[in-house]
């Protein structure tokens, strides 16, 4: 069965969704030392995830919009931020802070 780009796009998509849901802050307050250090792997490991499945679904002919380094999508061009921040941010971080 071969599926076209739209289902294609909805099946990534939900599985992006499910994978991001991870994320969810949570009461660090209540767990020991290595367990933080744990959850501080999960989202590393999350986020590396999630930045391949961008690459990856522009590869396969998908449109992933550019996200800001928050998360949300990103349209603007950054002002007076450092050469490494020179991506596109959201409207809340166009200047730097």
């Amino acid at each position: 069965m071969i599926m076209t780009k739209q289902e294609l796009a909805q099946k990534r998509n939900y599985f992006k969704f499910v994978l991001s849901g991870m994320l969810k802050p949570i009461a660090l307050e209540s767990l020991t030392g290595p367990e933080i250090f744990a959850w501080n792997q999960i989202k590393a490991h999350v986020k590396t995830a999630l930045d391949e499945f961008d690459k990856h679904s522009r590869e396969l002919g998908l449109n992933v919009p550019d996200k800001c380094w928050c998360g949300k999508p990103a349209k603007y061009e950054p002002v007076g931020y450092p050469d490494y921040m020179s991506n596109k941010v959201c409207k809340k971080h166009i200047n730097y802070e």
